[in-house]
This record gives C-alpha cells, sequence and structure tokens, in this order.
C-alpha cells in the first residue's frame, strides 16, 4: 500500500502543490518508462490473432497517416489499437483522473481531436 501526501508550499505569493509518496524519484521514474506505446499486451494479442488467421501485415507503418500498429497492404487496412483512457472513445472503463483535472482534460482533448483529423486524413485516402 502506498500512502500519498501532499505538501503546499508557498512562495512570493505563488502557491506549488508536490506529491509525496513512498517511491523514490528514480523508481518512479523507472515505472513510467515500463509503460509502452508499441507492443502493448493487447496488441501483441491482437497480431498473434490475425497471424493466425493467416493476414499479415506490417507494423507502425510511417507513411501511413497516424503511423498505424498494423497496416494489411492487401486490403488497404490501418488497424489502431486504441487504449481507453488515451484516447476515451466513449465506453465505460474511461475514466477522467481525479487530479490535475484540467492538464488532463487539454491533454486527452488533443488525443482526441488529432484521432479525428487521422481518421480524416485516411478515408480521404481511400
Amino acid at each position: 500500500m502506498i500512502i500519498k501526501y501532499f505538501v503546499e508550499l508557498k512562495i512570493n505569493s505563488i502557491l506549488y502543490k508536490f506529491m509525496v509518496d513512498k517511491i523514490s524519484q528514480i523508481r518512479r521514474s523507472h515505472n513510467m518508462r515500463q509503460i509502452k506505446n508499441k507492443n502493448s499486451k493487447l496488441e501483441l494479442i491482437v497480431r498473434k490473432h490475425l497471424h493466425n488467421l493467416g493476414y499479415r501485415y506490417t507494423l507502425h507503418k510511417k507513411q501511413i497517416p497516424g503511423k498505424p500498429d498494423l497496416y494489411l497492404r492487401k486490403y488497404n487496412l490501418a488497424v489502431f489499437i486504441n487504449g481507453c483512457f488515451w484516447h476515451h472513445h466513449g465506453c465505460g472503463y474511461y475514466r477522467l483522473p481525479k487530479s490535475n483535472i484540467k492538464f488532463w482534460q487539454e491533454k486527452l482533448d488533443k488525443n482526441k481531436k488529432r484521432d479525428l483529423k487521422i481518421k480524416g486524413e485516411l478515408s480521404k485516402k481511400k
């Protein structure tokens, strides 16, 4: 169990808030580096399933808008494996974090706008 503490420090009328937890900065940095954007567990499961069905694909094709996780050239099909949190597509698994709400709302809204832009670019290329 990790007990989190919040420290507030006021310097020159500016209020700074710090979160202090039981994990060192080095360990926290290590944990954050372990979060992957390629070859996630879900992506590996989808790839294995498609391969077993006989589909062949290219990984992370840079020439395709959005750099899809999988690209099936034979079918001109780009496959994006999006997480519920980062792309908040309206399923029941998404929830906005309770801390630093403004930051997360802006970040996730940018992700959603980028997804729509990429979807538009891909539909034009058909």
